[in-house]
């Protein structure tokens, strides 16, 4: 059985994982549609660019959420 904190610490990990990668694609959808033409390959590589620089800040946000959920569960 898992704990309801693990439960929600995951749960709030996967939604700001998707939200990064919705922002990602949005940014990339933007900017591909204002300087390249709409271009599909260049939306793609500026996708992946920009995942690859949020993921140090998807990172940081983990860790802020196990520790607010450690916390929680030693409280």
């Amino acid at each position: 059985m898992v704990d309801k904190n693990t439960k929600n610490c995951n749960l709030m990990k996967s939604i700001v994982n998707i939200i990064t990668s919705v922002i990602a694609i949005i940014i990339a959808q933007f900017i591909a549609g204002k300087f390249f033409d709409k271009s599909f390959v260049w939306a793609l590589i500026m996708t992946l660019i920009f995942l690859a620089i949020f993921v140090p800040v998807d990172l940081v946000i983990d860790k802020k959420i196990e520790a607010y959920y450690e916390n929680k569960r030693e409280a």
